[in-house]
């Protein structure tokens, strides 16, 4: 990469993953919302089993 004079600061935070001094914004990752339909999935196949078998455990 080419040198340049210019610098970008960097903010790190909660609601905001990290915002630059330009301007830009990173919005945060959100793992729960990405998984509520697969802990739902697991959480059905659990009421399901009888006390004393053997887990049901598949991704």
């Amino acid at each position: 990469m080419p040198k340049t004079e210019s610098s970008i600061g960097i903010d790190l935070g909660i609601s905001t993953f990290a915002m630059l001094s330009n301007g830009e914004k990173f919005e945060a990752p959100k793992p729960l919302k990405q998984n509520l339909k697969k802990l739902a999935k697991f959480q059905g196949k659990f009421v399901r089993t009888k006390p004393g078998s053997k887990p049901i455990l598949t991704t």
